[in-house]
């Protein structure tokens, strides 16, 4: 156990001085947009895989999982059976986004909670495809009508 703890912070210290934000969304025939910044740094950034991953807030259930491509973009269908199929389990309401970073070597990971820039969803309309964003506290939550 006290292995793991020593392997996780380690992978902590390689990618702690990067932040992500989500810059932009957008979509496009029931296809989901989303565009990323990374702001700082990762060391060995080559031993560290980094997905997108939705979250259930209530249930701790993982709803989407997604790895960001080269251009830092995420792109998926909005009504994906795997996903439908998660948020009618679970009975989800909010979804909350993170940026998963994974130890290739040692199967560890840490996760960051997603940072929204205070303009995009005030210029956005507050529905695309019949699900809706929101900000709280500064984050970024994926509220499912």
């Amino acid at each position: 156990m006290l292995d793991n703890r020593v392997l996780k912070e380690e992978l902590r210290s390689v990618v702690e001085h990067a932040r992500w934000m989500l810059c932009d969304v957008s979509s496009k025939h029931h296809v989901l947009h989303l565009q990323l910044e990374m702001e700082g740094e990762m060391n060995i950034a080559d031993q560290v895989e980094i997905d997108f991953a939705g979250f259930d807030r209530v249930n701790g259930a993982e709803i989407i999982s997604q790895t960001i491509n080269e251009n830092q973009q995420v792109i998926f269908p909005i009504g994906h059976f795997q996903t439908k199929k998660q948020i009618e389990l679970n009975q989800t309401k909010h979804v909350d986004f993170y940026i998963r970073c994974k130890s290739k070597t040692h199967h560890q990971e840490v996760l960051q909670r997603l940072e929204v820039e205070e303009e995009l969803l005030t210029n956005k309309p507050s529905s695309i495809d019949g699900w809706s964003y929101q900000t709280k506290n500064g984050y970024y939550s994926w509220k499912i009508n």
